[in-house]
C-alpha cells in the first residue's frame, strides 16, 4: 500500500463485520506448552512430551529441531533442569480443598526457609 493511501474496506480472510483477529489460539491458551531460554538456546515442550530445542544464534526462527540429538544433549539437559525448577517454583503447593483455602503469605513478602 502506498504511503497516504486509504486502508481497504475489506480485509482478505476476515468477515466483513470483523476487522480484527484474535492472535491467541488453542495452543497458546491451553497452558500445555512450556518454553525456556538459556544463552543462545531455546527449549519448548508440550504436554505429550514432544520437545524442540533450537540454537537461536544460528537458527533465529527456530526451524531446525535439535531435540534428542547427542551433540546437543548437554544444552538440552541444562534447559530441562531449568524448566523443571521454574515450573516447581510456579506450582501452588497447597491442595485445593472442597471448602477452598485462603493463601497465606508473609506480610513482608519474604522468602521463608
Amino acid at each position: 500500500m502506498a504511503p497516504g493511501a486509504a486502508a481497504p474496506q475489506e480485509l482478505p480472510g476476515l468477515a466483513p463485520d470483523r476487522r480484527s483477529c484474535d492472535e491467541l489460539n488453542a495452543a497458546t491458551q491451553s497452558r500445555m506448552l512450556r518454553a525456556v531460554r538459556g544463552g543462545d538456546w531455546k527449549l519448548a515442550l508440550d504436554a505429550q512430551g514432544a520437545g524442540q530445542i533450537s540454537d537461536m544464534a544460528t537458527d533465529s526462527y527456530a526451524l531446525v529441531n535439535l531435540y534428542g540429538q547427542p551433540a546437543h544433549i548437554d544444552a538440552q539437559a541444562a534447559l530441562l533442569a531449568d524448566l523443571v525448577m521454574r515450573m516447581m517454583r510456579a506450582q501452588d503447593p497447597l491442595p485445593i480443598s472442597p471448602d477452598g483455602y485462603r493463601p497465606k503469605t508473609d506480610p513482608r513478602n519474604w522468602w521463608t526457609t
